[in-house]
């Protein structure tokens, strides 16, 4: 009998990268490496990165720690926006 054997996962991240939705031109960037419990905006891309999405359907800003913003960005059919999406500025005007 071929024994019990259950699919690895690794930990959670500890640490991730953060930074403001939208640097204006001019200004100094925001960014640096967080705790993934600290609690911020959160910026959602879609799946090609052409679209960004600051605010859920009861029209509030998202916010929250790492999980809790990929599970708010999972329920609108997104991800978590790419460093290069947000340099990009894709989420400028997205409302928070």
């Amino acid at each position: 009998e071929a024994p019990n054997v259950t699919e690895w996962k690794p930990p959670p991240p500890t640490k991730a990268w953060a930074a403001k939705g939208c640097v204006k031109d001019g200004e100094a960037p925001s960014e640096g490496i967080y705790d993934t419990d600290t609690n911020g905006a959160v910026r959602c891309c879609s799946t090609d990165g052409q679209t960004c999405k600051s605010k859920g359907d009861s029209l509030n800003c998202l916010k929250g720690n790492y999980s809790s913003a990929v599970q708010a960005c999972a329920a609108e059919g997104m991800r978590l926006c790419t460093r290069s999406e947000l340099e990009a500025k894709v989420c400028c005007s997205t409302g928070c």
